[in-house]
C-alpha cells in the first residue's frame, strides 16, 4: 500500500471519529442528563460550589447530609429548635414540712421620766426588754411633750433581746419618754 493510502485512510478515520462524537453529544458542546448512563456521575465529577437548593430534589436529604452550622435558625450556639408545649406531667411527691417561723407576737414598753435642764453631754436611756425566750424584731419610742432630744433608737446590743432609746432634755420640765419593742417567739 501507498504511502499516499494510508495517510488517506487515517485521515478518514480522524473524520470519521469525530462526526461519531459529535452524533453523540447531539451536536452541542454541552452534556445533557440523556447523555450519561444512569448512577454514573459522583461527586468527583461535579465542581465544588455548582450545586444549589433548586438542584436537590425535596425531602432526599438527611441529617448526616446537612452542616447545621450553615442553617441560619434564631437560636443561641448549642440551643435546639423547641417543638410545642407538652402535657402537663404528673404532680411530684411531697416536700419536707418547713420551719414553724414566728409566734407569740407582744409588745413591751417601758416609761421614764427624762429630766429637765440636762446639758448637752447628759443622757437618759429607756430599754425595753423582751421577755425571756422571746426576740426583738422591731421597736420604737413616743415622747409625751415635745422637746426631747432623741439620740439613738435601735435594737439592743448586749444582754438581752429589746429596744433601747437614748434621749436628751433641755427644756425646763421632765417629759415622759416610751421605748417599745415588737418581742416574739422564734421556733
Amino acid at each position: 500500500m501507498s504511502k499516499r493510502a494510508v495517510v488517506a485512510g487515517y485521515a478518514a478515520l480522524i473524520v470519521l471519529l469525530s462526526a461519531g462524537a459529535a452524533e453523540g453529544l447531539s451536536g452541542h458542546d454541552t452534556i445533557f442528563s440523556n447523555d450519561i448512563a444512569e448512577g454514573e456521575v459522583h461527586s468527583s465529577d461535579i465542581k465544588n460550589g455548582t450545586i444549589r437548593g433548586k438542584d436537590v430534589k425535596n425531602n432526599s436529604l438527611t441529617g448526616k447530609d446537612i452542616d447545621e452550622s450553615t442553617l441560619n435558625f434564631s437560636t443561641s450556639p448549642g440551643q435546639s429548635l423547641k417543638g410545642d408545649k407538652g402535657d402537663i406531667g404528673p404532680a411530684g411527691p411531697q416536700g419536707p414540712a418547713g420551719t414553724n417561723g414566728v409566734s407569740g407576737r407582744e409588745i413591751v414598753e417601758e416609761q421614764e421620766s427624762v429630766p429637765a435642764n440636762q446639758n448637752s453631754e447628759a443622757t437618759t436611756q429607756i430599754r425595753a426588754d423582751c421577755p425571756n425566750g422571746k426576740v426583738s424584731v422591731g421597736g420604737g419610742f413616743y415622747m409625751f411633750d415635745r422637746g426631747v432630744l432623741i439620740l439613738n433608737s435601735n435594737p439592743t446590743i448586749y444582754g438581752v433581746s429589746g429596744w433601747n432609746v437614748v434621749a436628751n432634755n433641755p427644756t425646763g420640765q421632765p417629759i415622759l419618754v416610751n421605748s417599745y419593742a415588737v418581742c416574739v417567739t422564734a421556733n
